[in-house]
């Protein structure tokens, strides 16, 4: 993706393209899938389904993910909330020491300069190890129970990968429209 294709409503999006693209069969994503099919054993929850699909579609797995995640957010996963239940999306961003109350004076996040986005989304690292560092990340964990994921299907095929990629929509939509608007929030103040 391009730096002008991310926004404050779009965090994670679908690179089919690429997928596509580069695969030595079909999709990379289904070989993917081929690769992990064993942690499905015994799952018939779409909960499990979904967070296994994202799990083979994100980094490290895959990368490039099949799942991309905007460069300035450090992660973006599905679990299950057992003690809930359903599915939950977690998010780990960065966060600057202006958006802070009390700003420490110390080092912040910097500008990966090895990252090829750019704009107001670019990645960041952490800084030299030199000298005092105050590295604030918050953790925004949204419900994704409303979201729609598809029922499993445990064999291997076209109707297993369809429904992998089903979930995957899924699951970006919802991404995008739940916590997509909290992580603006962050950014905002």
């Amino acid at each position: 993706m391009t730096s002008s294709e991310w926004n404050d409503h779009t965090v994670v999006c679908v690179d089919a393209d690429y997928d596509r693209d580069r695969a030595t069969d079909e999709s990379r994503y289904d070989a993917y899938l081929r690769q992990y099919l064993t942690e499905l054993d015994g799952v018939d929850d779409p909960a499990e389904f979904g967070a296994w699909a994202w799990r083979v579609a994100s980094g490290p797995i895959m990368s490039p993910g099949y799942v991309r995640v905007r460069p300035d957010i450090e992660q973006i996963r599905i679990e299950v909330d057992y003690q809930e239940g359903g599915p939950i999306a977690i998010a780990e961003v960065p966060i600057h020491h202006h958006a802070l109350a009390r700003r420490p004076r110390a080092q912040d996040w910097t500008i990966d300069p090895y990252g090829h986005q750019a704009g107001p989304y670019r990645a960041v690292e952490e800084p030299s190890r030199k000298s005092l560092a105050v590295l604030v990340t918050a953790t925004i964990v949204v419900p994704a129970g409303t979201w729609g994921l598809p029922e499993p299907v445990l064999t291997d095929g076209p109707a297993l990968y369809a429904r992998a990629r089903a979930a995957i929509d899924a699951l970006v939509q919802g991404v995008n429209a739940d916590l997509a608007p909290r992580i603006a929030e962050l950014h905002s103040r």
